[in-house]
């Protein structure tokens, strides 16, 4: 067990977490920050120093990130923000599927009902509570995997209105710290369950997508395309039944109602 330290003093208590994940491979070793620019900047500026599992955790993030270059906002202390470094042990595409549903499970034990958005967003009652957002590097022969997280705890995003969070929907408000631990084990056993059977994580994943089965519009990189979100890939990319009975691959978009 390792318990790394960044500078100032902690709200969140990073101790307990690396305690309770003591022995896991995801979770034993946390280093905390009270404030960064992102959990992902700095954990890709920490590959050389660290192992695999290792989570970046911070109370605020003066430039968090989120897909398509958004960014994340929301108060200190209010939210957890953290990053998963995976030294290159799954097929890229896995990884936002463990996460998704990681999320899902963790809420569930934690009294809140959530859905998966397509491709990597958590709702609570069709109102966006997480967002994953996944980058790789490479160093020294070694691919790896920077898997960063925000959800939304105590407050959200007050610029995003159509956003909740966590405590909203609870009788009482719920510690970050028992959060962030259900999350680490079973992210962990969703990793390990790929390795055995990825297609049965796949099939986990698209049962929670509430946007299967919707009449959507994707904004994607080369314009909007209109259809009905028919299903997933092997790969997670949404499959899109146009209106006139063709099917689209979409691998990178923004999902709206139509």
């Amino acid at each position: 067990m390792s318990f790394d330290r960044g500078s100032g003093s902690a709200v969140l208590d990073w101790q307990s977490v690396a305690t309770k994940r003591s022995g896991a491979r995801i979770g034993s070793t946390v280093r905390y920050y009270p404030a960064v620019d992102s959990t992902n900047a700095v954990a890709a500026g920490q590959l050389a120093a660290s192992r695999d599992g290792t989570v970046i955790v911070a109370d605020y993030q003066s430039a968090g990130r989120g897909r398509l270059g958004r960014h994340w906002l929301a108060a200190p202390g209010d939210s957890l923000l953290f990053t998963v470094m995976l030294a290159g042990t799954e097929p890229r595409w896995i990884v936002p599927m463990s996460a998704g549903l990681a999320l899902v499970d963790a809420l569930s034990l934690s009294g809140v009902d959530a859905q998966l958005k397509w491709p990597n967003d958590v709702l609570i009652d069709g109102h966006k509570c997480a967002g994953v957002l996944i980058e790789g590097r490479i160093l020294d022969g070694t691919d790896w995997l920077l898997l960063g997280i925000g959800l939304n705890v105590r407050s959200s995003d007050p610029t995003l209105p159509a956003a909740t969070y966590v405590d909203a929907h609870t009788r009482q408000p719920v510690a970050r710290e028992d959060i962030l631990v259900d999350l680490l084990a079973r992210l962990e056993w969703w990793l390990d369950q790929a390795r055995v059977d990825s297609a049965r994580v796949r099939e986990a994943w698209a049962s929670r997508l509430r946007t299967l089965g919707e009449d959507v519009a994707v904004a994607t990189p080369t314009g909007t395309i209109r259809g009905v979100a028919d299903g997933v890939a092997d790969d997670g990319a949404l499959l899109l039944r146009l209106p006139d009975g063709s099917r689209a691959v979409i691998r990178a978009g923004d999902v709206m109602p139509a």
